[in-house]
């Protein structure tokens, strides 16, 4: 019997085998992660089961990857370029009878807050669908061309919702300042929708939204009435007020006023507060210096100008003494216009006008004709200086000063004026 033994290899021979296997097996394994990188699936260190299935989801993404890019394309849509317009905010449409969200609809039926807050026309719908589509599938996100339309569509509508919920909370809140406050003007009654609009975004209950804008409402008008009793300075109000024996000085009166204007004009009721003063008697003057003052930047160009002082008045006035003629003390002349006939100091002026209005721009306008008054430049030299900068285009007026330059055509007191300012019947 002839025994036949087994050629079994040695360990050089096995390890040999080995290393041929592995190197092998990565050379392979290399191969094929470079060419499903180039189809965007990365399984780079990836082994066994998990690079298994990377390998089937990946492909499964990238294929509709490709085919959400055949969407965007010439063929299938039309990819926003370059050139595109960008989307244009639209006035929603309002919902259809039953969709709109109202007041007593419970939480979790009112559109939430992180809404964007405007409408994308429809004919801006695809170009900005394929926008948003390029860029997720350039960030390895599976998509299509009608799936962003149809996700815009969608926030379109809630938009539409969330606009007509803004809108009953608006309507609520101008209601609620009407039943404890029936002066309100248009800006406060507008101030205070606001209020009720910004409440429809915080996700709050009805319940909490009722109670809020009720407390509102009353802090609001407490703040209101304050102001309006606030006391006059004219003739008529002293009386009563030394009648009462509520006086006042006149920098009690001026503090009592601010504190009770701030809060309105913290939150910019700026016409709200002067139009109440006007009420109470107080001049435009009068009214801009209790609210406002000049900047730091005004006052520095300001204090840069001396106007010269106005003549005697030549008419003198004699007396006899001792058989004597003597002339009275000289006044300065009250009708001189400063640079009536003074070229260069009203060129002096002009520019010195428009350095302190460059230096602030937002410049309160009847404080400053105030201040060069003081320093003696009269009205008309103001306002001829004043509009020549306007009409030459070198100050841009804000809407402020816009409605202030009305005064600024007319003498801050007129003949009649002066006399009832005098009695205290009128402020300046």
């Amino acid at each position: 019997m002839v025994q036949i033994l087994e050629n079994n290899p040695t360990f050089s021979q096995q390890l040999g085998r080995a290393l041929g296997e592995q190197t092998g097996k990565f050379a392979s394994n290399f191969a094929e992660d470079m060419a499903l990188k180039k189809r965007g699936v990365d399984v780079a260190g990836l082994t066994g089961y998990a690079r298994d299935v990377a390998i089937k989801e990946g492909i499964k993404r990238a294929a509709l990857i490709e085919q959400g890019r055949r969407t965007l394309g010439p063929q299938g849509g039309t990819a926003q370029t370059q050139g595109s317009k960008a989307i244009q905010p639209t006035q929603a449409a309002q919902p259809a009878a039953g969709a709109m969200p109202t007041s007593r609809q419970p939480s979790s039926q009112r559109p939430q807050g992180g809404t964007s807050k405007i409408i994308i026309p429809p004919e801006q719908i695809e170009a900005e669908a394929a926008r948003r589509g390029t860029e997720k599938l350039n960030r390895g996100v599976p998509t299509d061309l009608q799936s962003e339309i149809a996700l815009i569509q969608q926030e379109n509508a809630n938009v539409s919702q969330y606009q007509g919920y803004q809108k009953t909370i608006g309507d609520q809140a101008e209601a609620e300042l009407g039943k404890v406050y029936k002066r309100a003007t248009p800006e406060e009654s507008a101030y205070f929708r606001r209020k009720g609009e910004g409440l429809a975004t915080q996700g709050l209950s009805q319940a909490q939204i009722d109670r809020e804008l009720a407390r509102d409402a009353r802090n609001f008008t407490n703040q209101l009435k304050k102001l309006d009793e606030t006391p006059g300075a004219r003739a008529r109000h002293k009386v009563g007020q030394a009648f009462k024996g509520t006086g006042r000085t006149d920098e009690q009166r001026r503090r009592e006023i601010q504190a009770a204007a701030k809060p309105l004009l913290d939150e910019g009721l700026y016409e709200s507060v002067r139009n109440r003063l006007h009420s109470n008697g107080y001049g435009p003057e009068e009214t801009e210096s209790l609210i406002s003052d000049l900047s730091e930047q005004a006052k520095k160009s300001l204090s840069d100008f001396n106007a010269p002082a106005a003549p005697k008045d030549k008419n003198f006035k004699y007396k006899y003494k001792e058989g004597k003629k003597e002339a009275l003390q000289a006044t300065q002349d009250p009708t001189y216009r400063t640079y009536a006939n003074n070229p260069q100091g009203q060129q002096e002026f002009a520019q010195n006008l428009q350095k302190t209005l460059q230096s602030d721009p937002n410049t309160n306008l009847l404080l400053l004709r105030k201040a060069y008054e003081d320093k003696g430049v009269d009205w008309n030299t103001f306002k001829q200086e004043f509009d020549s900068l306007l009409e030459s285009g070198q100050i841009q007026l804000n809407d402020d000063q816009m409605n202030m330059s009305e005064y600024l055509q007319e003498p801050p007191l007129d003949r009649l004026d002066k006399l009832l300012a005098d009695f205290n019947f009128i402020g300046r």
